[in-house]
């Protein structure tokens, strides 16, 4: 009985053992510490467009000082504990003016950006699933609208029409919408060839409906990836046009703008220049980062 009862007791034991062993396999262990590079590039990515995102947004509640409040006691003054990035030639705070300047700039490249993505996108991939005759009118339009670079029809149409942040949203969506086209043309013809493709059309499955529930969704992390990297070029070409004096005018406040006040009296306020142009790449770095780190992740090519 002593021995049945041990045998038992031990099987028990056993049973448990193993019971904690399985429940500990399932169990996932995280580290912090075993993060990849690639996942270091897109957390560090996704926190600094937020940061940015975030200083947009709520400009209006944070900012020290108003948008075009000036001290004129405190023209071209140095960074101090009341203006800490110093203050323009109208004392108004550096601070301020680029934290309203975020504003204005995510608000146009994100509005350019929802544009030429939504139309780029869905044309391409209208021509690059359909081919034929459709796909050479997208495409001989496309090339028509990449003939003309970015800045120059920017320039064409701010002196057509004036500067204001519809025209540099209109820009935005005219300059970049052929490049999301031959993105979506691109892989709309490689997913077209997919065998599970051709098998929905053997079923009898409408092209509209391959189209939206399996090639859509399919071609999103492509262009998704190209999306976060184009943005960056958007704010760029924003802050270009400023620089050149077709972007947005005074009073409302532009990283370019700034940048190009501050050129005439660097030698003596360096910091006019200095801060806008850390801001502008700071904005411009965040989207980037998330863009390269998807590509990396998602992209074969990239990967070998």
């Amino acid at each position: 009985m002593a021995t049945e009862t041990n045998t038992q007791e031990s099987t028990e034991g056993t049973t448990k053992e193993s019971q904690q062993g399985r429940f500990r396999s399932l169990r996932p262990e995280l580290n912090i510490f075993e993060l990849t590079a690639n996942q270091i590039i897109l957390y560090s990515g996704l926190s600094l467009f937020s940061l940015t995102a975030g200083i947009a947004l709520l400009a209006p509640y944070i900012a020290p000082y108003g948008m075009n409040e000036g001290d004129v006691l405190n023209t071209l003054a140095a960074p101090s504990s009341d203006h800490l990035l110093g203050t323009d030639e109208n004392g108004r705070d550096v601070l301020t003016r680029i934290m309203f300047a975020y504003r204005n700039y995510l608000l146009i490249a994100t509005a350019g950006m929802v544009g030429s993505f939504t139309l780029g996108a869905s044309t391409g991939l209208v021509a690059g699933y359909y081919g034929g005759r459709v796909d050479d009118a997208i495409m001989r339009t496309t090339d028509a609208l990449m003939a003309f670079p970015t800045l120059i029809l920017g320039l064409a149409l701010v002196a057509a029409t004036g500067p204001s942040r519809e025209v540099l949203t209109l820009v935005i969506v005219i300059g970049f919408t052929p490049a999301f086209t031959r993105m979506g043309r691109n892989t709309a013809i490689s997913i077209r060839e997919e065998l599970y493709v051709k098998a929905l059309k053997v079923k009898g499955i409408g092209n509209r409906r391959i189209l939206f529930r399996h090639v859509l969704p399919n071609a999103s992390t492509a262009l998704g990836e190209q999306a976060m990297l184009r943005y960056g070029t958007m704010v760029i070409v924003i802050a270009t046009l400023s620089f050149l004096g077709v972007g947005l005018q005074p009073p409302n406040p532009s990283l370019g703008m700034m940048i190009s006040d501050g050129a005439d009296v660097v030698h003596r306020a360096w910091w006019l220049s200095a801060f806008p142009a850390i801001a502008l790449f700071l904005l411009v770095l965040g989207p980037t980062l998330i863009g390269q780190a998807l590509m990396d992740k998602y992209d074969p090519r990239s990967q070998q």
